[in-house]
């Protein structure tokens, strides 16, 4: 005999949970004809009680978390207007003579005599080179005539107009050394237009020291147009000195 298996269905919301009795197959035997078995099988009823259980299904609510909204943070910007003040700038070109020329320097010459060149075996502490005028002959030069009195000699350099506020004041300073001189008896630094000059002072110390010499310079246009310069004159007989470290800037930021 074959025992059905318990079956459990489901439907829908419905579970029906099934009980099932066991069922005992019984078998006798008994002697009837050689060979041959008589079975008689008693099989018990089978009970099955079905009991109905309903059960309830609550719906499950999923609750999505509401969309937050993300979060802007605005991060100001701060705009700093940096005003970068304009350095003075030294006018002055080859102020310390580093280059391996004097120029753009230049000695006015009388009568053949004076000259310029760079040396380093006398300029300043810490300045690599320095000019030096000479007023004898030049080394390729010849004498044309006698000085028979004292004469300026001078050392000039011109300066590019373009770089002048007219009618603001700048500061003319350089360092001077003399070491040989004759008959000398004045010594200035001075700033000029064309032919005229715009100032100019005295200034000098001791042979074979340096000596600091500074003045005010203040050009008008006209002397801008003339062309403006600045110089050292020394009055002597014959001379040679030594020029290092010129600057020429407005008058605020010298410290002259």
């Amino acid at each position: 005999m074959t025992t059905e298996p318990a079956t459990s269905t489901v439907l829908s919301s419905t579970i029906l949970s099934v009980e099932t009795e066991s069922v005992t197959p019984t078998t006798v035997f008994s002697s009837a004809s050689a060979g041959e078995a008589e079975s008689s099988f008693i099989a018990s009823s089978e009970t099955t009680t079905i009991a109905e259980s309903t059960t309830k299904y609550e719906p499950l609510v999923y609750t999505t978390p509401a969309a937050t909204p993300a979060e802007t943070s605005t991060e100001e910007t701060s705009t700093t207007t940096t005003s970068i003040e304009r350095q003075p700038t030294n006018l002055i070109r080859n102020p310390g003579f580093e280059d391996l020329t004097f120029a753009p320097w230049e000695a006015v010459v009388v009568a053949n005599r004076g000259w310029l060149s760079i040396r380093s075996d006398t300029s300043r502490p810490g300045s690599l080179q320095c000019g030096v005028f000479d007023s004898s002959v030049p080394p390729t030069g010849g004498l044309r005539r006698r000085l028979i009195q004292p004469i300026v000699w001078s050392v000039k350099q011109d300066i590019d107009p373009s770089t002048i506020i007219t009618g603001k004041e700048y500061r003319f300073s350089i360092f001077q050394k003399i070491t040989a001189s004759g008959g000398c008896n004045a010594q200035r630094l001075g700033c000029g237009g064309g032919g005229t000059s715009v100032s100019s002072g005295e200034f000098g110390g001791p042979l074979n020291a340096w000596a600091l010499g500074a003045i005010s310079c203040t050009w008008n246009q006209a002397q801008l147009d003339a062309g403006p310069y600045v110089y050292v004159n020394i009055i002597c007989n014959s001379v040679t000195f030594s020029l290092d470290d010129a600057v020429l800037i407005e008058r605020e930021a010298s410290q002259y």
